[in-house]
């Protein structure tokens, strides 16, 4: 494994267990089994870390949806979602809270960088059932999207901060998958 390799799966892993402020680049390192130089040759902070674990997935995400062969914009929309929050799954509470909580600390755009995929899909998804009338044209697709992705926000944050785990596909899919049906022509 690279070094650019160890540090990425070390700090996350760190990160899930102990928590982002409790993570420092010191235990990066060690566990990682790098210098502070050769961290610093390949990410400037612990959330650059974070910025490119997002990168990352959507570049899947948007492979993914690509890649969907269904006729009906309602179907993939749905395959979609069930991908998308195993994403949330793998990453877990502690991972969701940092990323959530820099976001709205520092007002960056950790959720423009390429135009978070899960909002841009969603967007995208609703344009194409609307134009085929799969979806309501009553509303537009930035709101349908908003009401989607405001699903997704408020339930992975409250499952982020809450001190009992839960199973965020199980309790969020079958809520999104009420919310694609009442959009649903």
């Amino acid at each position: 494994m690279i070094a650019k390799e160890k540090i990425y799966t070390a700090a996350l892993s760190l990160i899930s267990k102990k928590g982002y402020d409790q993570t420092t680049l010191i235990d990066i390192c060690k566990e990682a089994e790098i210098g502070k130089g050769t961290f610093y040759h390949y990410f400037k902070s612990k959330m650059d870390i974070l910025i490119t674990y997002i990168k990352d997935e959507s570049t899947d995400l948007f492979d993914f949806y690509n890649s969907l062969t269904e006729t009906s914009c309602r179907e993939k929309l749905r395959k979609y979602l069930d991908y998308q929050l195993d994403y949330y799954k793998k990453k877990g509470p502690e991972i969701i809270r940092t990323i959530y909580s820099s976001e709205i600390k520092s007002g960056s755009d950790i959720f423009r960088i390429g135009e978070f995929a899960t909002i841009r899909l969603i967007e995208k998804n609703i344009n194409q059932g609307q134009a085929e009338g799969e979806y309501i044209t009553s509303q537009s697709s930035k709101l349908l999207t908003k009401m989607l992705w405001g699903l997704i926000f408020y339930s992975t944050t409250e499952w982020s901060v809450t001190e009992e785990y839960y199973d965020i596909k199980e309790t969020l899919l079958p809520e999104l998958y009420k919310l694609i049906d009442l959009i649903s022509c």
